[in-house]
C-alpha cells in the first residue's frame, strides 16, 4: 500500500515537473515572439533586436505573469513616441530653418542674376568672357547695321554704364527734395518711351525690352 502511494505521489511530482517546463517553455517562446513584434515597432536593427527579446524574457522574471512584460513594453513605448515626437519637432524646425534659408538664396540668386554690370565695362574682351550672349547679339547687331563691336559697346557703356535698370536722375525741388525724372529715358540703350514704342512698330518686334541686351544693340 505505501508503495501505491509512494509511486502516485512520485508520478504528480513528475507530471508537476513536466507541466512547470511545459509552462516556461511556452512563456519564454511568447515572450520571445512578443519581443520580436516589439522590437520591429521600435525599429531596432538586427542585433538589437536580439538583445531586446534577452530583455523580454528577463523582465518576465520579476514576477509571476506577464504583468512585468507588459510594463517594460509600455514603459519603451512611451519612450520612443517621446523620442519620435521631439524628433518631429525638431524635424519641423530644421524644415522651417531650410525652407527660409532656402528662400534667401532664390532672392540672392535673382538679384545676383538681375545685376548686369559687368565687372570690367572697359574691356570688351573680358566682358564677352563673362557675357557670351552678348558678344553673340552684338555680332549680329555689327553684321546687320556695319557698326563696329567696339563702338556699340562704347555707346551702351556711355548711355547706361551696362546697368539694365538705369535712369535719369530725378530732378530736385530747391535742391532737396527728389521730383521728375528729366526724361523717360530708360535700359541698356536709354531710349525714351515713345522711341522705343516707335522702334517696335517698325521692326514688327512688340515684345522687344529696353532691359533686354538683345533688343538694346539691335535698336543701336
Amino acid at each position: 500500500m505505501n508503495n501505491k502511494f509512494s509511486d502516485r505521489e512520485k508520478g504528480f511530482e513528475k507530471k508537476f515537473q513536466m507541466d512547470e517546463e511545459l509552462q516556461f517553455k511556452i512563456a519564454a517562446r511568447s515572450n520571445k515572439y512578443l519581443g520580436e513584434w516589439a522590437s520591429s515597432m521600435l525599429n531596432k536593427n538586427e542585433e538589437g533586436k536580439k538583445n531586446y527579446i534577452q530583455e523580454i524574457i528577463k523582465s518576465d522574471l520579476e514576477e509571476a505573469g506577464q504583468e512585468d512584460v507588459f510594463r517594460k513594453i509600455k514603459k519603451d513605448f512611451q519612450a520612443a513616441s517621446k523620442l519620435e515626437i521631439k524628433w518631429k519637432r525638431h524635424y519641423r524646425v530644421q524644415k522651417k530653418i531650410l525652407k527660409n534659408n532656402l528662400i534667401y538664396f532664390i532672392i540672392f540668386f535673382f538679384l545676383a542674376s538681375c545685376s548686369s554690370v559687368p565687372k570690367y565695362p572697359a574691356n570688351a574682351c573680358k566682358i564677352f568672357s563673362q557675357k557670351y550672349l552678348w558678344y553673340k547679339h552684338t555680332k549680329k547687331s555689327s553684321k546687320t547695321y556695319g557698326a563696329p563691336v567696339h563702338i556699340i559697346l562704347a555707346f551702351i557703356n556711355k548711355e547706361s554704364g551696362f546697368n539694365r535698370w538705369a535712369k535719369p536722375k530725378r530732378t530736385r525741388l530747391f535742391k532737396v527734395v527728389p521730383y521728375k525724372r528729366p526724361s523717360s529715358s530708360f535700359g541698356y540703350s536709354q531710349a525714351v518711351k515713345k522711341t522705343w514704342e516707335l522702334y517696335k512698330t517698325e521692326t514688327d518686334n512688340p515684345l522687344a525690352l529696353r532691359t533686354r541686351f538683345k533688343d538694346s544693340v539691335m535698336f543701336y
